[in-house]
């Protein structure tokens, strides 16, 4: 039995259940989670890597999230399987003690030094004064993000975000991925920017597109991050816009976050 399965009494049905899995001896279920994902996988001793801050108690794997999930088509990105298209990210309460919000998040990028290490571009620095970036998480959760929005190229039009306005791409979340909810801004930062400390330059999210969250901005739009086109090392550009972009953007897509039962 696969250490990801479930001891099922006579009669048990159901997939198995990462939350409740058969545990080796010592190891926690976010730990055997983070070896069926690998690198997808960012946990507690990935903010300690890449942030040097400590997240405090972590909370239990979504009842949700099972290994039959993990395995299946993916709908954003067809051909592929969903453990390798998407990240579960933990979204902390507390880092270090200290409350987390988007503004934390920019002050932890602040302190990775080096050679041209920028982790966040100040020209979109007008994000910071929104009241978005300061709400403080509620609780720690686990949140599985797509690792992009559907691609033009590889799927029909009606399927896509690209070229429409926020009340058309609403149409398409609605008929073509309900199982997905709109990613706050604060869990897309994480996800992309962790990831990319971690990754080193081996893979980064995000290079060339702009992906609309939740919140909305100080123009009527939506808060949009995106164009992490630069590696760590040299003229890094993240960005977060907060006003500046169209509303109905050619390079504006939709972040999607699969809902998860605790």
């Amino acid at each position: 039995m696969s250490t990801l399965e479930n001891k099922k009494g006579p009669g048990a049905e159901g997939p198995s259940n990462l939350a409740a899995a058969n545990l080796p001896s010592g190891e926690r279920p976010w730990e055997v989670v983070a070896k069926e994902l690998g690198r997808n996988f960012l946990g507690p001793a990935d903010w300690r890597s890449g942030f040097n801050v400590d997240v405090g108690v972590v909370p239990p794997i979504p009842t949700s999230l099972t290994q039959a999930l993990l395995n299946s088509d993916c709908p954003i990105e067809p051909g592929k399987q969903i453990k390798d298209t998407h990240i579960l990210v933990l979204i902390p309460k507390m880092v270090n003690g200290e409350e987390y919000s988007a503004l934390k998040l920019y002050e932890l990028c602040s302190t990775k030094k080096g050679p041209g290490n920028k982790l966040v571009d100040d020209r979109y620095g007008s994000w910071k004064e929104q009241s978005w970036a300061s709400i403080k998480q509620i609780v720690s959760e686990w949140v599985l993000i797509s690792k992009r929005d559907p691609d033009p190229s590889n799927v029909s039009t009606e399927r896509h975000f690209r070229d429409k306005n926020i009340a058309q791409q609403d149409k398409v979340h609605k008929t073509y991925y309900p199982e997905y909810r709109e990613v706050r801004a604060v869990e897309l930062m994480t996800a992309v920017l962790l990831f990319d400390l971690v990754m080193v330059n081996q893979e980064r999210l995000l290079r060339d597109c702009w992906l609309r969250c939740e919140e909305p901005n100080a123009s009527g739009g939506r808060v949009c991050v995106g164009t992490f086109n630069h590696g760590l090392g040299g003229s890094d550009f993240s960005g977060v816009s907060a006003n500046v972009l169209g509303n109905d953007y050619y390079r504006i897509g939709r972040a999607l976050a699969r809902e998860l039962k605790t």
